[in-house]
């Protein structure tokens, strides 16, 4: 029988389940050791808004946005004729890098615009869902 599992060195625990006549699985854990990471982190210069990915998109799609310091944020979606159709995000984020995922399944092809309002900035862009 071939080696299914190698040994690095790590401390390795067995774990039975049933009595020690029949015994139904085994259950090889590693536990491993993670360090961290003495280096500062980078706070971002300014904030940011990307272009939503994919795009076109359907059913959903990615939007990044960036900021520098904690914010009060307001992520929203216009339709053409000015209208929200969705508010993704509503509340405080801290300084860095965010994600939102933004599901259209529930509207009709077209372009919209995303907002972001964080603070004094404001700045939107404009996406296309296809079906």
């Amino acid at each position: 029988m071939s080696d299914a599992f190698a040994h690095d060195g790590g401390t390795l625990s067995l774990e039975v389940s049933g009595n020690a006549a029949n015994i139904d699985f085994v259950d090889l854990i590693k536990e491993t050791t993670v360090g961290v990471s003495n280096e500062p982190v980078e706070t971002p210069s300014g904030f940011a808004l990307s272009q939503n990915y994919p795009n076109p998109f359907n059913p959903s799609t990615n939007i990044n946005f960036t900021l520098p310091v904690a914010s009060d944020v307001q992520l929203t979606v216009y339709n053409l004729l000015g209208q929200k159709v969705a508010t993704l995000v509503d509340d405080s984020r801290t300084a860095g890098n965010h994600t939102v995922r933004f599901d259209a399944r529930s509207l009709a092809s077209g372009v919209y615009f995303y907002q972001l309002k964080a603070g004094e900035f404001t700045l939107q862009r404009r996406m296309t869902l296809i079906k």
